[in-house]
């Protein structure tokens, strides 16, 4: 059973990168745009996982969303609002 294009793949940035990667690596099915969610600790990794990607031949959208304070949950949607 062929798995189905994806349009967005969202991920949460962290130290393994391993899930998102492969994720993001289906042949075939690879997303058109990245949505990635990132604290400050995990910018490094958010670098790491894009340049991944690429070293794969994943050319899509690939963009960070900034989470300030990972245990806030709201602070990701206020940050968001700024974007819409």
């Amino acid at each position: 059973m062929p798995i189905p294009p994806l349009k967005n793949h969202i991920v949460l940035v962290s130290r393994q990168a391993l899930p998102s990667l492969l994720g993001a690596s289906f042949p075939g099915s690879g997303p058109v745009h990245i949505h990635a969610v990132v604290t400050p600790a995990m910018k490094g990794a958010a670098h790491l996982l894009r340049k991944a990607l690429e070293a794969r031949g994943r050319q899509c959208a690939f963009t960070e969303y900034p989470l300030a304070d990972s245990s806030d949950q709201n602070a990701i949607y206020n940050s968001w609002s700024h974007e819409t």
